[in-house]
């Protein structure tokens, strides 16, 4: 009988830690479009898309959701270096390095930062934005010839600032 009283003494005082909550997911529910972008149609991997300079131009911007264990880091980097027209590493390291050397962080609209990287070729340029939300993640993603999407940087971080969510469940 006295160590079940113990027994229950120690139940008793044992407290468990509230774990913090996860952030929930989120929906995109507002941006600033910027003077001579044209809001396309979304399309079965775009959230939205965006036309810049024109329907001759090859610059274009493109909002993805995608679930963040989805997300596969190596093979994007390595999917947006080919698309600048850079060379392909095989190196897990190296592309690991040369993702860090492409990175740099940027506020957005709700306080947060996102990662944003930047891939320049001779050619073409991909610049993407990286925002978690919950167990999401939504990128950005700027790109085309080097010297539009140069010309265009500026307006593409001020749309970043200008994005806003709303909670899941609260739209």
């Amino acid at each position: 009988e006295g160590e079940l009283k113990n027994f229950h003494a120690f139940l008793a005082s044992v407290h468990f830690h509230q774990q913090e909550k996860a952030e929930p997911n989120a929906t995109l529910s507002g941006f600033d479009i910027p003077e001579g972008w044209v809001q396309g149609e979304p399309n079965k991997f775009a959230f939205a898309t965006f036309q810049i300079g024109g329907p001759d131009s090859g610059c274009r911007m493109a909002i993805t959701r995608i679930g963040q264990r989805a997300f596969d880091v190596a093979s994007n980097v390595t999917r947006w270096r080919d698309i600048a027209g850079l060379p392909s590493i095989k190196d897990p390291n190296a592309l690991r390095e040369s993702a860090k050397a492409a990175m740099s962080t940027i506020q957005i609209a709700d306080t947060r930062n996102a990662d944003l990287l930047a891939f320049d070729g001779d050619k073409k340029s991909v610049v993407v934005a990286l925002v978690p939300r919950g167990e999401e993640l939504w990128y950005f993603k700027l790109e085309g010839p080097r010297d539009e999407v140069t010309a265009q940087r500026g307006k593409f971080e001020a749309f970043l600032k200008s994005v806003r969510f709303t909670p899941a469940g609260q739209q």
